[in-house]
């Protein structure tokens, strides 16, 4: 059994909940190439391989139950229409936002599966066939929810505009979003990975402030259960992630917004810093248990970054206690980890996770820091041990190895 295999047992035993460990869901995206040593270009566009190895290396290291590495989620579909990228040196590829596709209703046309030998989807392919037979399963990335597919291939501003001033313009995108390309897209997809049945799409600007509490019922849900029922049948199941602002929402609009957030995610409740460390994690443990839906609660981006240590243990410690304490099983989340986030740190709060998260502990639990090898060190040691069969040819561009 690979490691992967054995770290998402962490995800099978909360079946036994409340008597199972937490497990540690990780978003590690920029993080990957800062750490190898290595191009963006490189890992990103030209070698699909040497990325999967590297995303695996970095999943063992940590030691987190689940590894989140979804590249960049957000541009293959907008790429493969033809938005520009950006591949700037030194940093992850982006869309090209002096240039959006699509200008007018003029351009709607140019929304268009054109198959997978489009954009990247030739790369992506060969990343999720590097991984699954290195690792034994599908990776856990995402692609591009509908509504920031659009906001990508037309301008955040204008869409969030248009979606009051112009619905029938913006209902219109959508819809060709999700039946031009989006079901087309799936469908090619189910052809040739018959045996991955789930997708997790990216949809960080359908978060509030971006959008209103409306905007996001009208647009974002609609969309979501559209792209659904195009699917009834064929056994796909489809969750939107990564929106956050559950905390900027008025509180007389907060449950409401929530019942529809938990909706499009595919049933599970999830809360990030800063709307956690505004309005608190015990408000997330009573609506998951009021609503009966599993939760999940993540770290600052920034606290990860520049620490200290203690302040990280401690948040770490003041959600784990609070998201295990309920009726509903529990997950942390060390939301998209940063480039240059010092490892140290990331190994102490995945370390005061698996301490804090154990079944019997609370406050007065003890919790010391173990020392961990370097990132180098460790790949050193697994080129000795190498039961997955890495070829490790990327160490020849990497820092790492010279």
């Amino acid at each position: 059994m690979t490691f992967v295999l054995q770290k998402l047992g962490d995800f099978g035993a909360l079946a036994n909940w409340p008597r199972a460990a937490v497990p540690i869901l990780a978003q590690i995206n920029e993080h990957i190439p800062q750490l190898c040593q290595l191009p963006h270009d490189y890992l990103l566009r030209d070698d699909p391989e040497s990325m999967a190895e590297c995303t695996l290396l970095v999943y063992e290291y940590y030691d987190v139950s689940l590894l989140i590495a979804n590249l960049d989620a957000y541009n293959f579909e907008a790429e493969s229409m033809g938005q520009k990228i950006s591949y700037a040196t030194g940093r992850y590829p982006d869309i090209d936002r002096s240039d959006y596709l699509i200008k007018d209703k003029n351009d709607l046309d140019k929304i268009k599966f054109g198959g997978l030998e489009s954009g990247r989807y030739p790369y992506l392919l060969k990343y999720v066939k590097a991984f699954r037979k290195y690792a034994g399963c599908y990776p856990a990335s995402d692609a591009c929810a509908p509504w920031s597919l659009a906001a990508n291939i037309y301008g955040l501003d204008r869409l969030a505009l248009s979606a009051i001033s112009d619905p029938g313009f913006t209902h219109e995108m959508l819809r060709r979003i999700i039946y031009d390309f989006m079901v087309p897209l799936y469908r090619a997809q189910l052809e040739v990975l018959p045996e991955r049945r789930q997708y997790d799409l990216a949809d960080a600007f359908a978060s509030p402030p971006l959008v209103s509490p409306k905007i996001f019922r009208d647009y974002v849900v609609r969309y979501y259960d559209e792209l659904c029922r195009a699917f009834e049948g064929a056994d796909i199941t489809f969750g939107i992630k990564g929106i956050w602002g559950v905390g900027v929402v008025p509180e007389k609009n907060r449950e409401q917004f929530t019942d529809d957030l938990v909706h499009v995610t595919g049933g599970t409740l999830g809360g990030m810093d800063p709307d956690v460390a505004n309005i608190g994690p015990q408000w997330y443990r009573d609506y998951a248990d009021r609503k009966k839906v599993p939760m999940f609660l993540g770290l600052m981006t920034k606290l990860l970054e520049d620490g200290p240590v203690e302040a990280i243990v401690e948040r770490v410690k003041h959600y784990t206690l609070t998201g295990k304490n309920g009726l509903t099983p529990f997950v942390f989340f060390l939301s998209n980890v940063a480039p240059a986030t010092p490892s140290e740190h990331v190994h102490a709060a995945v370390q005061a996770v698996r301490t804090f998260g154990q079944p019997e502990a609370d406050s007065s639990t003890s919790f010391q820091i173990k020392p961990r090898e370097s990132f180098g060190d460790f790949v050193a040691w697994k080129k000795s041990n190498n039961p997955e069969g890495y070829s490790f040819k990327w160490l020849e561009r990497s820092g790492l190895g010279r």
